[in-house]
């Protein structure tokens, strides 16, 4: 009888308490902290991955002590108040006399950026003045400068107690540039990565024309207490538990890594480092890992990889152009970057290679991406163009056979018949995710085979158009009648691994991606594929891109002849023969090399071998789409404004997936955006 009425309370407790964690009386094991922030780019802000690296690390500090961590961005004044009045836990800040310590309790501090003056590149005075300091280490003759400061900005001790600064007050770190590029300023104070990032992203026109003329002290990053609340000696204590196991483990080397914000993790071996900015894809790992081959040859040269995905590798990249910083001996960059960069000789000419390295043997579309002025600029690790993928066997059993050279109408027509989400089978699957290398990617295609493109002849945008509503109005239909859950999010490698797994009918997307769906240990479907080429409307031109990550010499590096003939044999028949020897065939970096495509020990592990071969060797850059190279490229254009231009649209195209705006909407808001940057454009005639 105990027993018995044991079990019938332990049950009625059960399900009491299930209830209340249901309905979230009770929170078992989980303890939250609100934090109050400003954003603080690139460290911190709602736009970054993670919400940026300071975020990051205090969410991972606290996890290893058993918080969960909710950070609500303000304005700088109203996150220090919300701490304050109690209305959060903490304020999470880089500290520069913004949080009293009168009020808060200040936790242990982990890195943010470093202060810097900069300047314009052609600064006379700086010939004469140079960058000294007296014994306590402050600049010496600042007095004699007009330096910016933003009005919320730091003091670093350097500047504190320097005779008679002229100290200018700026509403912004970009009204200060913009003063320094006009001569209202000699200087201009700024957090290193913030000044570089500002000018890669919203002043790319001033790269080159300013640099660095003081490197001064460090800022950290503090979670500031308000001593009023009681919780206020645990939340230090614990955060500061939870950062130092972060700091032993390693984790929050890491994440400074993973955010693009460190130099190396592991110190430089060797008498020449070459650092090397690169791609977290698996190409680009396996070039990091058989670069020690490379060191047996040479062993004077050591290498300092930093390894980043492709958007904070683009950003990190240009933003060290715009600081004239210097970091970098090689850099990875595309298509799209490679002419521009090299126009505005922010990266070496690649002359006199060697005899051995067979320039002719790169496949003759590749190198013209790589080309300006037929100079090359670039040399390509790995191609791709575009092409479909699809289930045989999932057409096969609706009766249907997918056409050799198939039109948007039949790839709607096939997907509708073998589209099974009951079976988490998917009639398609395509890129959803925002951004000009993304969705736009597949998106400019189609656009250019209905016959549109970006702008006309004198650089009007073109956008609010018949041919980019059938576009735009045809990848909705596919995606949201035929395609996976939440469309809007999907990237390529998501759609890699639906594919994989079996749940993807059809995909169009990069050749690169065969090999890894043809590989049966990677993919469960490898013997029911079949692959034909990319979609189109009217028109065949421009209806598959054209693409190549290449290595590239900025013309800052001052390893530039070691870092050249490493570039040559990283792309070269030798690398690639090497990684067919510890790797595979199926493994090496495709698409750049005609001998790869004659290589009959390729051919017999790829079968999907003369389908790229063809994808990319008849691609004709100059006739893509109405308007030839040099003014519209593939699934780009060549100018710099395009970026931000393509990203916009992206988002555009992701917020019609995610049902929050029409597809006119879409084309209007793209068209008024586009005009709005195109309108101060030196393209616009």
């Amino acid at each position: 009888m105990r027993t018995f009425l044991t079990i019938i309370l332990l049950t009625f407790l059960t399900t009491h308490l299930n209830k209340q964690v249901v309905a979230g009386d009770i929170n078992i094991n989980k303890k939250e902290i609100i934090l109050s922030a400003a954003e603080q780019p690139p460290y911190l802000g709602k736009d970054l991955p993670h919400i940026g690296y300071a975020a990051q690390v205090v969410t991972e500090a606290y996890s290893r002590v058993g918080y969960k961590v909710k950070i609500n961005f303000f304005p700088l004044a109203r996150a220090n108040q919300m701490a304050m009045q109690g209305e959060s836990d903490g304020y999470l800040a880089i500290y520069s006399g913004n949080v009293s310590e009168a009020d808060f309790l200040l936790s242990n501090s982990f890195p943010a950026g470093r202060f810097v003056l900069m300047k314009k590149t052609a600064s006379k005075f700086v010939d004469t003045r140079a960058n000294k300091t007296d014994k306590s280490g402050l600049l010496k003759n600042i007095s004699e400068y007009r330096v910016g400061f933003t009005n919320k900005a730091a003091i670093p001790p350097e500047l504190v107690y320097a005779d008679q600064t002229k100290k200018i007050i700026v509403n912004s770190d970009l009204e200060g540039l913009d003063m320094l590029m006009t001569n209202q300023l000699d200087l201009m104070l700024l957090d290193k990565l913030t000044a570089g990032d500002l000018i890669a992203e919203q002043r790319p026109q001033y790269i080159n024309q300013l640099e660095i003329f003081a490197s001064l002290s460090t800022n950290n990053f503090y979670i500031g207490f308000p001593k009023s609340s009681s919780k206020t000696g645990q939340l230090k204590e614990e955060f500061n538990h939870g950062l130092q196991i972060l700091k032993k483990d390693g984790t929050l080397y890491k994440i400074i890594y993973n955010h693009g914000l460190s130099a190396a993790i592991l110190p430089a071996r060797g008498n020449t480092t070459l650092t090397i900015g690169t791609l977290n894809i698996a190409s680009m790992l396996t070039l990091q890992k058989l670069s020690v081959e490379y060191q047996k040859k040479h062993p004077d040269i050591s290498f300092d990889w930093r390894v980043l995905d492709e958007k904070t590798l683009r950003l990190r990249l240009l933003s060290d152009l715009a600081r004239s910083d210097g970091q970098y001996d090689i850099l990875t960059i595309g298509a799209y970057e490679t002419p521009i960069w090299a126009k505005n000789n922010w990266i070496l000419p690649l002359k006199n290679l060697s005899p051995q390295y067979g320039i002719e043997d790169v496949i003759k579309p590749v190198r013209h991406l790589l080309s300006l002025d037929n100079n090359l600029y670039a040399l390509p690790f790995y191609a791709e163009s575009s092409m479909t993928y699809y289930r045989k066997d999932l057409v096969a059993n609706a009766g249907l056979s997918m056409p050799e050279a198939p039109t948007y109408n039949d790839i709607k027509r096939i997907a509708a018949a073998i589209h099974a989400p009951e079976k988490q089978i998917y009639g398609i699957c395509l890129r959803g995710d925002p951004g000009w290398g993304a969705n736009m990617a597949l998106l400019t295609t189609m656009v250019n085979s209905a016959g549109g493109r970006w702008f006309d002849e004198r650089w009007n945008p073109t956008i609010d158009t018949s041919e980019w509503r059938l576009a735009l109005q045809t990848y909705i239909e596919l995606l949201t009648l035929y395609g996976p859950p939440k469309p809007e999010e999907q990237d390529y490698a998501k759609n890699l691994t639906l594919f994989q797994g079996g749940h993807c009918g059809i995909w169009i997307d990069a050749t690169v991606f065969a090999s890894a769906l043809l590989d049966p240990r990677q993919s469960k479907v490898a013997e029911k594929i079949g692959f034909v080429r990319a979609p189109v409307f009217h028109l065949a031109t421009g209806s598959k891109w054209l693409w190549t990550w290449a290595l590239a010499i900025p013309k800052s590096s001052k390893t530039s002849a070691e870092a050249m003939k490493f570039i040559e044999w990283a792309t070269s028949r030798e690398y690639i023969q090497l990684v067919a020897k510890k790797y595979g065939w199926i493994n090496i970096p495709p698409g750049t090399r005609s001998s790869t495509y004659e290589e009959m020990h390729y051919r017999a592990v790829a079968p999907f071998a003369d389908a790229v071969f063809r994808a990319i060797s008849e691609d004709d850059i100059n006739n893509a789409t109405l308007t030839p190279r040099p003014y519209i490229g593939i699934q780009f254009v060549e100018i710099p404004e395009f970026a931000s231009i393509g990203n916009n649209m992206g988002r555009l195209a992701s917020s019609v997936l995610a049902k929050k705006i029409s597809v006119d909407m879409a084309l209007k808001l793209g068209q008024r955006d586009a005009a709005v940057q195109m309108r101060e454009s030196k393209y616009i005639h």
